[in-house]
């Protein structure tokens, strides 16, 4: 399959146009993915049909679309182009618009693509492409699976569950907590999400704060102590022994290591 990486890094209107309300229509020549870290004040628009930009919503725009926005908007983005017939089947099946179920994944498979420098180092051009293909497959698997196999009820109640942790990470979100949100017992809320999501509740929780401090910490624009709190860490201290704990690195290095190797 022939697949060509055409561009990728960070996109945000304010630095390209700093005084635009609204982005001029144009037509889709290449294949572009997008994901939203944060929710926006803008809407982006495909063939006139609006998309919210929450944060989690993923864009996957085709060639022959049509595209505009309302401004201002900030999101990481992929560029791709193929001639190959399969490959172009496989990548107009995806969904114009969807939220992930996974925000760890993805991002961390754009956060590997930016810290390649493929125009001084051509062999990592292979690894981009290796990682663009991930990109794509685990977009496609998230984008297809609503996770048919588990009964409706469930599916509601985890889209709830899910929804709320994404709206209240600055909040207490312990167990008794989350199985309100649904009305369930706490023991039987923890079998359902754990068969659901595959992992325990508290293990998610700690995952979408991680992974909601990556996209601030990439962003650049908070402090510390302010992503903490946004985060639900608390404190400062123990955001820090937390990030460590489940990265390796400690919050200012990340920020440090991502910042110097993003483009505009």
């Amino acid at each position: 399959m022939e697949l060509q990486v055409l561009s990728f890094g960070v996109f945000d209107s304010r630095v390209k146009f700093p005084r635009a309300a609204v982005s001029d229509p144009r037509v889709v020549y290449c294949y572009e993915i997008e994901l939203f870290m944060d929710r926006q004040t803008g809407m982006s628009y495909i063939n006139d049909k609006p998309v919210p930009l929450e944060r989690g919503t993923v864009i996957c725009a085709k060639p022959g679309q049509t595209r505009y926005s309302k401004l201002p908007m900030k999101c990481l983005y992929l560029h791709l182009q193929t001639k190959d017939t399969e490959m172009a089947s496989f990548l107009q099946e995806l969904p114009d618009a969807f939220q992930l179920s996974d925000l760890e994944t993805v991002p961390e498979l754009f956060y590997k693509l930016m810290r390649l420098d493929v125009e001084n180092k051509p062999r990592q051009r292979f690894l981009a492409l290796g990682y663009a293909l991930e990109l794509v497959y685990t977009i496609s698997r998230q984008g297809s699976s609503a996770r048919e196999d588990a009964p409706y009820a469930h599916r509601q109640a985890m889209s709830a569950v899910e929804q709320y942790i994404r709206s209240h990470l600055s909040e207490p979100l312990d167990l008794e907590t989350l199985a309100r949100v649904v009305n369930l017992s706490g023991s039987y809320f923890h079998k359902v999400f754990r068969d659901y999501f595959g992992t325990t509740p508290a293990e998610y929780v700690t995952a979408r704060r991680i992974s909601a401090a990556k996209s601030m910490l990439v962003m650049g624009e908070l402090s510390m102590d302010a992503i903490a709190e946004a985060c639900g860490f608390g404190s400062r201290p123990y955001f820090n022994f937390r990030f460590k704990q489940i990265t390796g690195i400690t919050p200012l290095q990340y920020r440090k290591e991502h910042l110097s190797r993003l483009q505009i």
